[in-house]
């Protein structure tokens, strides 16, 4: 849980060769088929090929990748600070035997986004057990009950967190990455 895959994307690359992108695995890691969380971006050369693919297409990935992984530390809380698409590892890890078999003393979860429609998952986390769920909506609608603002402006009024009992998970937007860890020190 946490960890990638390496799409290739045939011919997309320079002077035709093929390039790679990473994408998150969102789904548990014994699920089949492996989920992926992922936002189209105008000429983005990986989003575009994934979005043209219909059900029964075959393509080239490599997986799994990556160190960014759920490790439960008796005593520590986690708490999972992700933007946008950056939420797919935490789903990952929160679903994870490692995560439901060692549950943290406290677990945090914040998505920030810019409009309510791209909350993702909600249904999902809302209901996951001793689990806070926060998506932070920085540009809401007037219906927009939950809360309103960028991820760091909950973090800067929080009481649930004990500070320096938990373990921080940052993945998403670099400018939210840079201002969580000037928080965080």
């Amino acid at each position: 849980a946490g960890q990638f895959i390496s799409i290739v994307i045939p011919g997309a690359g320079p002077k035709g060769r093929d390039l790679r992108r990473a994408y998150s695995i969102a789904s548990e890691p014994d699920v089949r088929p492996v989920e992926l969380c992922v936002k189209l971006v105008e000429d983005g050369p990986g989003t575009n090929y994934l979005y043209q693919l219909r059900p029964g297409d075959r393509f080239k990935g490599f997986a799994p990748y990556g160190h960014f992984v759920y490790k439960a530390k008796p005593g520590r809380g986690a708490v999972f600070i992700s933007t946008g698409t950056g939420i797919a590892p935490f789903r990952s890890m929160i679903f994870s035997k490692e995560f439901q078999e060692n549950r943290p003393p406290q677990a945090i979860c914040l998505l920030g986004v810019r409009e309510a429609e791209e909350v993702l998952y909600d249904d999902e986390l809302k209901k996951v057990p001793g689990l806070i769920w926060v998506p932070c909506v920085s540009r809401p609608e007037a219906r927009w009950k939950g809360f309103k603002g960028r991820v760091t402006d909950w973090l800067r009024q929080a009481k649930e967190i004990a500070w320096t009992q938990n373990e921080f998970y940052l993945c998403g937007a670099g400018a939210m990455i840079d201002e969580v860890k000037a928080l965080l020190d």
